[in-house]
């Protein structure tokens, strides 16, 4: 059996479906390790694989920094490529040293070392993405826009521009850090970070890759359940009365958690509904909340989610395909990046109605969009989809993909 190092950086959502496969390719047999943020090794380690912390620690990157690079989508691009130009450098340092010896190594999401480690060891290598919008396609448009789908001829233009902004912003820094490893220039810099045969882990009925992505798709990577039941305050409280609505952002913070909870309060207060707010990265419910607003740190959505009567979230990956496969309606308040394809792609598919930008957020959006949320089209298509994607295992199949890799 191989020696692999699974290499992730990013939020929980980019490390999570990372942690999922490297379970997976352990209990196949493989000796698995882990790269990650120094912030998510314990809960790695609690899982019972050896974690090496790698990089900048997210969480507090995050509360620090996030309302400065939501503040708009040229501040959003200017500040997370400030941030990845930052990190090259430790990362690549980290990241080469602690691959010998490896057989192979995976990675994802802002792990952008990756491919100089494999190169420098000579050994395969394997980039997993979430979502297809963060791969070049004439289907739609770069995960920067906000607009997913517009028309082939714009598609192509935006990519265009997209794939020479990142040899423009990121080649030279790479190629510097190289040369110190004795590597040569990366020519096509954005190939290299996908690797020969990149693997997109996202329900084909929700994301499906487009033929001239040439990916290889498996279903949505998620955790084996750990745990068997909630909190005992959170069980009483579903139990209370009818399924409650989720209100939760994840990681997003955008410097307005006052303003946000504000809204979220109000849409409460006019409503018979029950919800269970998550406080997120972003401090969420940070004020008094009323009788039918249940507050919660970070819980486990396939325990969650399916007692629930609607998802109401940022558009994470992970969380709408955990909404997804919970067979409940959701509607998505996209932030930014592929949160906006997420968005498109439930209210396109009838799951949810259309998404509402963080930027129109408020209590009369919110109610408005609730309304519609709870129609009950969206919830017979929603627990017809819950259905089909409950009967897929992605794990297994990225395991054999990886596998395959090291043949």
């Amino acid at each position: 059996m191989a020696r692999i190092l699974v290499a992730g950086h990013g939020s929980r959502g980019d490390i999570q479906p990372l942690l999922a496969l490297a379970l997976g390719l352990k209990e196949a047999g493989h000796d698995v390790e882990m790269a990650a943020p120094p912030d998510f090794c314990t809960w790695i380690a609690e899982q019972g694989l050896l974690a090496h912390p790698v990089g900048h620690n997210m969480r507090e990157l995050i509360e620090t920094q996030g309302g400065a690079i939501m503040k708009s989508r040229l501040s959003v691009l200017r500040k997370m490529l400030a941030l990845i130009q930052d990190n090259m450098i430790r990362l690549h340092a980290a990241l080469i040293p602690l691959a010998e010896g490896f057989d192979m190594i995976v990675a994802s999401s802002l792990q952008l070392s990756a491919f100089s480690a494999a190169e420098y060891w000579k050994i395969p290598y394997r980039y997993l993405v979430y979502c297809p919008s963060l791969v070049p396609s004439q289907a739609h448009m770069p995960m920067i826009w906000p607009w997913p789908v517009l028309n082939k001829e714009l598609h192509q233009l935006a990519w265009f521009f997209e794939l020479r902004g990142w040899e423009f912003a990121l080649g030279s820094v790479i190629n510097r850090i190289r040369k110190d490893f004795d590597l040569p220039p990366a020519r096509d810099l954005f190939r290299a970070f996908l690797s020969e045969q990149p693997l997109l882990a996202a329900y084909k009925e929700l994301a499906p890759a487009a033929p001239d992505q040439h990916l290889f798709q498996v279903p949505a990577l998620h955790l084996p359940k750990r745990e068997t039941a909630l909190a005992a305050e959170l069980e009483d409280f579903l139990e209370a009365g009818e399924a409650p609505i989720y209100l939760g952002f994840g990681s997003m913070n955008d410097g307005k958690a006052a303003a946000t909870t504000e809204a979220l309060v109000k849409l409460a207060q006019r409503s018979k509904a029950r919800f269970v707010l998550s406080k997120g990265w972003g401090g969420l419910g940070q004020a008094s909340l009323p009788e039918n607003i249940f507050l919660i740190d970070a819980v486990e959505h396939g325990l969650l989610f399916p007692r629930l009567r609607a998802v109401i979230h940022h558009g994470g990956a992970g969380t709408t395909s955990a909404a997804a496969r919970a067979g409940v309606p959701q509607m998505v308040i996209p932030h930014l990046l592929d949160q906006n394809y997420w968005a498109h792609a439930i209210s396109s598919r009838g799951l949810g109605p259309p998404g509402l930008p963080k930027g129109q957020l408020n209590a009369d959006t919110l109610e408005r969009g609730l309304q519609r949320l709870l129609r009950p089209a969206f919830q017979m298509r929603a627990q017809g989809l819950g259905r089909i994607l409950l009967r897929q295992n992605g794990v297994a199949e990225a395991v054999a993909f990886i596998e395959q890799g090291l043949l």
